[in-house]
């Protein structure tokens, strides 16, 4: 898995394709609200293991 940024948007790329969430990196000042309630909490992979917000936070810091 890579993880990363275009734009505003976070990117997480795979042997398979990618996925890309929409303004996960988008700041609101008029809107403060938007800054946490669309960012997802978590990611759960297919071996079982769960991501929380702080893990996928690190991940798309490293890039």
């Amino acid at each position: 898995m890579v993880f990363s940024r275009s734009g505003n948007d976070a990117v997480i790329s795979h042997p398979g394709g990618s996925i890309t969430y929409q303004k996960w990196f988008y700041y609101s000042a008029t809107s403060p609200s938007h800054n946490t309630t669309h960012k997802f909490k978590a990611i759960e992979w297919a071996d079982g293991t769960t991501w929380n917000l702080d893990n996928i936070k690190a991940a798309l810091a490293q890039q």
